[in-house]
């Protein structure tokens, strides 16, 4: 069965210096289908760029049958405590 249903995390930097290179800053985008994959895929990419000072800037929830997108950012910042 098609599961209608993802979640998008957004984990974003702001400028920061690689080998004395400055870099206006980026983002990485998850996509996952379960909520708790996003939690875990969150978690993961905060540690992995924790030396650029990553946070989670958005997060939804997106039926794309209903057409309809729920905002779970704050939601998750609780759960996990950001």
């Amino acid at each position: 069965m098609y599961n209608n249903i993802l979640y998008y995390g957004s984990i974003c930097w702001d400028d920061y210096s690689s080998n004395g290179v400055f870099i206006d800053g980026a983002e990485q985008v998850i996509t996952c289908f379960s909520y708790e994959e996003l939690k875990e895929s969150i978690l993961e990419l905060l540690e992995e760029y924790s030396s650029r000072n990553a946070y989670l800037e958005c997060a939804s929830k997106e039926d794309d049958q209903a057409n309809n997108v729920e905002d779970i950012t704050e939601t998750i910042k609780k759960e996990l405590m950001l």
